[in-house]
């Protein structure tokens, strides 16, 4: 017999319980990741509900997050083998992965105006480039 999930709940937390003062859209001092938005913190999870957190990957770290429109871009860094890639994540409004952009390259993320996305120099040309 196939086993049911359940609908998982994630709390957010109170606007003073949440801060963002690096501005790079991520809740601070959490274990969690967690996005900070208006002072509500969206907190990234498996469709199973589990919470992710630094040690959900080997291969990557979430170090930014950005609302476009109703849903939000994660930007995940990679790490070992993948260092000097990033992957782009999409996420809906309750924090659960949509889509994702693979690995890329410094080129592919300035060309398709992820600087501006996250406002965040990935090429290292000391410009934060705005493609349309």
């Amino acid at each position: 017999m196939a086993q049911r999930r359940k609908a998982v709940t994630i709390p957010g937390k109170s606007s003073s319980d949440v801060n963002d003062e690096d501005g790079n859209g991520l809740v601070d001092g959490t274990n969690n990741y967690q996005i900070y938005d208006s002072g509500v913190a969206v907190h990234l999870h498996r469709d199973t509900g589990t919470a992710l957190s630094d040690t959900s990957s080997s291969s990557w770290n979430v170090t930014n997050a950005a609302k476009v429109e109703s849903e939000y871009k994660v930007l995940l860094p990679g790490t070992d083998e993948q260092y000097g890639k990033y992957i782009v994540w999409t996420t809906n409004s309750k924090g659960l992965k949509t889509d994702s952009a693979g690995f890329q390259s410094n080129d592919w993320m300035t060309s398709n105006s992820y600087e501006s996305v996250f406002d965040i120099d990935l090429n290292n040309n000391s410009v934060i480039d705005q493609f349309q």
